[in-house]
C-alpha cells in the first residue's frame, strides 16, 4: 500500500530503486527454504517498513518436473482394492484418487508446511466434506495433529496457509469414505540451510551411464558450480544437473557444489561409480550378450523375459509366473535392484534377489529385498554389503503368499563388475563369438596380439569363417582414449553341433534322437514342447567332443524334475544300455522354468550323449529344448528351401572357406559358409549335386533336391493367381497367402481349416510358417485329399509350434509320404482336445506346381 516508486533492499542488498508494489524478488531462484530474509521498502514519501520473512518452496514436487514427486519423499496411502494414490500427485486434473480413505507424503524428515492446496475432482468437490488435513511425526501416526477440516462445499480448489507449523515428516488428507482428490500440493520448509546436501544417482533419462545430482527441495532453486575432484564441471546451474563423463566401474569420486549466491555454502558426495549391468546404456531395450537371462525362453503363449523385462518399455508386462535370473558372465558386486510396475505395485514388496557363485545357486545368499514399492514409481533394493556374485535370481514375493506371481514390468540391476574382465561368448549364431564388457568408449580388439578391429563399440561379433572349433583364442579389447582401459579373457570355440539352419527346429543329417518318444521335442526349435520323462539320447555318427550345452527347460512349476539332471557321454550302446558311460556333469536347477548354459569341465569325444534324472524314484527331465556346442568333423549339407528359392548351403566343423562346385562346376570360390547359390537356376522336382573342397583338398558333397513356392510365385507374392483359399471358417485366411507380413490370419477355432485347392493333384515337399507369438502347443498339421478339405485326409507332418517372434518354422514331408493330392490344409492335429489358438502371418507351401492346362481353339 505504500505510494509512488520504492526502492527494496534484501538482506541490504539493493534489489530495485524504482519498483512498484507487488514487486517480485528476481533473485527468489537463490533462496534458501527455511532462510529468513530482511525486505527493507523506502517509499517516495519517506515512508521506511522492513519485515522478515522466512523462504518456503513446494515441498512435493520439482518445478522441473511437476508430474513426480521429489525424490526426497514417498507417498503414504489406504485404499480398498487398487490403490491410484499416486495420481494425487501427477499434475493432472483429469485424473484422481479413488477408491482411497487416506492420501499423502512421507518426506523422511521434518518439514513445517507452510501451504497445502488441494485440488478436487471436478463436480465433486462435495464428497471432500469433511476431510481432514493432518500432520504427524510416527509411522503409525500416533501423534497425528488435525490442522483443518474442509467445510466448503462447492469449490474448484481449497487453499490453506499456515504460520510457524512445528516440523513434521507426514502431513495427509483423511477421510472416512472416498475422497476424489485429483491434486495435492504442499509448500514450506525444513531447518535453516547450512550447508549443500545432495545426492549423485543414475540418470535413468540419459542413453549412456550418466550420474545426475540431486538436491533436496529446500535448494531446488539455488544455482551452483560443480566439480569433480576438484576440476570444474560447470558453474551457475540448477539441479538436477547431469555428469555425463565416462567413467570407470568401481571408480572413487568427490563430487563438489558451491552455492553462486553470497552464502557460498557448500558440500561434497564420495561417490563410487556404478553402472548398468543387464543393459547397455546406447541401448536399453535388450539385454547386452554377457548378461544371460537365466528365466524362461517362453512360457504360456509370451514373449521371453528379454521382450517384457528388459525392453526398457513400463507398459509392457512380465506375464511369467517362475523366478527370474541372470548370469552376468563374470562376478559383479550389486548395489541395487530397481523395478517398475503400474497396477499392483505394492505385491512386489518382499520380493527377493539371491546371489551365488554357481549356477546351482548352492551356496546362494539374499542381497536385497524389495519394500515400500508403490505403483507408478520406481521402486529401489538396496544390496549393502552384498558379496560379488556371477549369478543371481529373483524370486517375486513370498513363496506360495498373496504377493507371488507378479512380477514387475521393467528391471533393472546396477552394481560394479570385477574391473578388466572381458566375456566372449558364442551365441549359436552362425557360431561366431561375442565380445561385451562394461564399457562404453570405442576399442580395438586384437585376437591372440593381433589387431582384427579399430575403434568399434561392444559388443562386438568376431565373424570371422577361419576360427578353428576346438582352439583356445585370447582377446584383447583396449580403450582408445587415453583413460588406458583394457579388457581380456580367453576364448575356446564351438559350434552348434547337432543343428544345421538358420531356424534350428530339426536335427542335421547324420545325428538322430535316441531313446525316449519324447526324444525329438528337445531339438524342435520350440522350447515349449518338453521332454516328459525316462532317459534321453542324441548319436553322432562319429564320436564328437562336446564342450558346452545350452537349455531351456519348462517343469510346469515342478522343481524335483530338473533337482538331479545328469549329462553322460558314451561311446558304445548294446541291448539298450550304455556300457562306457561318463558323467559329464549336473545341469544347474535352481531357476527350474528357466535356461542357462553348461560348460563340462572335462571333455572328451562321445558318440552318445543322454540326459537322465538321477532322483531316487523319478524319472521326470522336463527340459524344452537342448543344444550341444563343441568340435566336429566337417559335415556339408544342402537346404531345400528359403526365401530366395535358392539353395542354401551349410556346414561346421572349422572348414574355413571354401571353393564351391554344383553339378562338377565351379561356381564360387574362397566363401564361408552358410552360402547361397544366387545363380542356381533349376526345374522343379530335380535333385542336383553340390561338392565343397576345403583348404586341405578334403571334398564333401551333398545331394540337393530343388522345390519351387507352388501357391504363388517369388515375384508376386501377393496372388494365388488360378489357385484358391479353401477350408474355415475363419474370414482371416486371406492374410496367411498375400505376401504381407504386417497382416495377419489368426486360427481361433480349434476346428479350423485353411489351405489351398490347386485345382489338380499336385506334389508337394514342405511347409514354412513364420509365427507372430503363438502357435500351439502341438503346433500345426499339414494334411491333404483329393477328395476336399476334411474328406479322406492323410497326414503329412506337424510344423512345430514356434514361439520365436517373425522365425520361419519349416516342416519338410517325407519322401514316403509326397503323393500328389489336390487339397493341402493346416490344422489342429485330429483328436485334439485341449483349447488352441494360433497367431501366423504367412504360409508358405514347396513342391511342384500342377501342369497349366492349356486349351486351343480352333476356328
Amino acid at each position: 500500500s505504500l505510494p509512488g516508486p520504492v526502492s527494496v533492499w534484501r538482506n541490504g542488498t539493493l534489489l530495485s530503486s524504482s519498483a512498484t508494489l507487488p514487486f517480485a524478488d528476481p533473485g527468489a531462484s537463490s533462496l534458501l527454504a527455511g532462510n529468513s530474509y530482511r525486505y527493507r521498502v523506502l517509499a517516495a514519501d519517506g515512508q521506511d517498513v522492513t519485515v522478515t520473512n522466512r523462504h518456503a518452496v513446494r515441498l512435493d514436487r520439482s518445478w522441473s518436473d511437476l508430474t513426480q514427486i521429489s525424490p526426497s519423499c514417498s507417498i503414504i496411502s489406504s485404499a480398498n482394492g487398487v490403490s491410484t494414490a499416486y495420481k494425487v500427485f501427477d499434475n493432472n486434473l483429469g485424473t484422481w484418487m479413488e477408491p482411497g480413505t487416506m492420501v499423502g507424503l512421507d518426506f523422511s524428515t521434518g518439514l513445517s508446511a507452510a501451504r497445502i492446496r488441494l485440488q478436487p475432482r471436478s463436480g465433486t468437490a462435495t464428497r471432500l466434506e469433511g476431510s481432514v488435513i493432518y500432520a504427524a511425526n510416527e509411522p503409525d501416526y500416533s501423534d497425528a495433529v488435525a490442522l483443518v477440516t474442509v467445510k466448503t462445499l462447492v469449490v474448484s480448489s481449497l487453499d490453506y496457509r499456515f504460520s510457524g507449523l512445528p516440523y513434521y515428516r507426514y502431513y495427509y488428507v483423511k477421510k472416512g469414505s472416498d475422497t476424489n482428490l485429483a491434486e495435492m500440493e504442499i509448500y514450506g520448509c525444513g531447518e535453516p540451510v547450512t550447508s549443500v546436501v545432495f545426492s549423485v544417482e543414475a540418470d535413468m533419462q540419459q542413453g549412456f551411464d550418466a550420474r545426475r545430482m540431486v538436491v533436496s527441495a529446500a535448494l531446488s532453486q539455488a544455482r551452483f558450480n560443480i566439480y569433480r575432484d576438484a576440476q570444474s564441471l560447470t558453474s551457475n546451474v540448477v539441479l538436477p544437473w547431469t555428469d555425463t563423463a565416462n567413467l570407470s566401474p568401481g571408480q572413487v569420486c568427490v563430487y563438489k557444489l558451491v552455492m553462486t549466491d553470497d552464502t557460498s555454502l557448500t558440500g561434497t558426495v564420495t561417490y563410487t561409480h556404478s553402472v548398468r549391468l543387464e543393459r547397455s546404456w546406447l541401448d536399453n531395450t535388450k539385454l547386452r550378450p554377457l548378461a544371460r537371462s537365466l528365466s524362461p525362453v517362453f512360457l504360456n503363449n509370451y514373449n521371453p523375459p528379454e521382450g517384457y523385462l528388459y525392453d526398457g518399455d513400463t507398459s509392457t508386462k512380465y506375464h511369467l509366473t517362475s523366478s527370474d535370473g541372470m548370469d552376468f558372465g563374470v562376478p559383479v558386486t550389486l548395489d541395487r535392484a530397481r523395478a517398475f510396475r503400474a497396477d499392483y505395485a505394492e505385491r512386489l514388496n518382499t520380493t527377493q534377489i539371491f546371489g551365488a557363485d554357481n549356477p546351482y545357486f548352492t551356496n546362494e545368499t539374499c542381497v536385497a529385498i524389495f519394500s515400500g514399492v508403490q505403483a507408478g514409481y520406481w521402486a529401489d533394493a538396496l544390496a549393502t554389503g552384498a558379496p560379488t556374485c556371477r549369478y543371481y535370481r529373483v524370486v517375486w514375493g513370498a513363496a506360495n503368499g498373496g504377493n507371488a506371481n507378479y512380477p514387475p514390468a521393467e528391471l533393472q540391476f546396477y552394481g560394479r563388475p570385477t574391473p578388466g574382465k572381458l566375456v566372449v561368448i558364442s551365441t549359436g549364431t552362425n557360431d561366431c563369438p561375442v565380445l561385451d564388457t562394461w564399457y562404453y568408449g570405442t576399442v580395438d580388439v586384437s585376437r591372440d596380439e593381433t589387431v582384427i578391429a579399430h575403434g568399434v563399440t561392444l559388443p562386438w561379433t568376431d565373424a570371422d569363417p577361419l576360427l578353428v572349433p576346438g582352439e583356445t583364442y585370447h582377446y584383447q579389447a583396449s580403450a582408445t582414449d587415453d583413460s588406458g582401459a583394457s579388457f581380456e579373457a580367453d576364448y575356446r570355440h564351438a559350434v552348434l553341433l547337432d543343428r544345421a539352419w538358420e531356424a534350428k527346429n530339426a536335427l542335421r543329417p547324420g545325428v538322430s534322437s535316441l531313446l525316449g518318444g519324447w526324444t525329438p521335442l528337445l531339438f524342435d526349435g520350440n522350447p515349449y514342447t518338453k521332454y516328459e520323462f525316462g532317459t534321453s539320447a542324441i548319436a553322432f555318427g562319429e564320436p564328437t567332443t562336446v564342450l558346452r550345452i545350452r537349455y531351456s527347460a519348462a517343469t510346469a512349476g515342478l522343481p524335483d524334475r530338473m533337482a538331479k539332471v545328469m549329462l553322460y557321454g558314451a561311446n558304445t550302446y548294446t541291448g539298450g544300455q550304455f556300457t562306457d558311460s561318463v558323467c559329464l556333469g549336473q545341469l544347474p536347477y535352481k531357476v527350474t522354468e528357466g535356461r542357462n548354459w553348461m560348460g563340462i569341465a572335462e571333455p572328451g569325444a562321445y558318440k552318445y550323449y543322454w540326459l537322465a534324472n538321477e532322483t531316487i524314484g523319478n524319472s521326470y527331465i522336463g527340459l524344452g529344448e537342448l543344444e550341444l556346442y563343441g568340435i566336429c568333423a566337417p559335415w556339408f549339407a544342402a537346404h531345400p528351401a528359403n526365401d530366395l528359392d535358392q539353395p542354401r548351403l551349410h556346414g561346421a566343423g572349422g572348414m574355413g572357406k571354401v571353393t564351391v562346385f554344383r553339378d562338377s562346376v565351379e561356381v564360387a570360390q574362397d566363401v564361408a559358409l552358410p552360402w547361397t547359390d544366387a545363380t542356381a537356376s533349376f526345374a522343379p522336382n530335380t535333385t542336383h549335386t553340390y561338392m565343397i573342397r576345403l583348404a586341405d583338398e578334403t571334398e564333401l558333397t551333398a545331394d540337393y533336391r530343388h522345390w519351387e513356392l507352388m501357391e504363388r510365385k517369388w515375384t508376386d507374392l501377393s496372388s494365388l493367381g488360378r489357385f484358391k483359399i479353401v477350408g474355415g471358417p475363419e474370414d482371416t485366411a486371406v492374410n496367411l497367402f498375400d505376401g504381407d507380413p504386417a497382416t495377419v490370419g489368426a486360427f481361433t477355432n480349434i476346428k479350423a481349416r485353411i489351405g489351398i485347392d490347386f485345382g489338380t493333384p499336385a506334389r508337394m515337399g514342405a511347409v514354412r510358417i513364420p509365427s507372430t507369438i503363438i502357435l500351439s502347443d502341438a503346433g500345426m498339421t499339414l494334411y491333404a485329399s483329393n477328395d476336399g478339405v476334411g474328406i479322406n485326409a492323410t497326414e503329412l507332418v506337424t510344423v512345430p509350434g514356434s514361439w520365436a517372434n517373425g522365425v520361419w518354422v519349416e516342416a519338410v514331408i517325407p519322401e514316403a509320404k509326397r503323393d500328389k493330392y489336390r487339397y493341402y490344409w493346416l490344422a489342429p492335429k485330429d483328436g485334439t482336445t485341449t483349447s488352441w489358438r494360433g497367431t501366423v502371418r504367412e504360409v508358405q507351401f514347396f513342391g511342384v506346381k500342377p501342369a497349366t492346362q492349356l486349351i486351343f481353339l480352333v476356328k
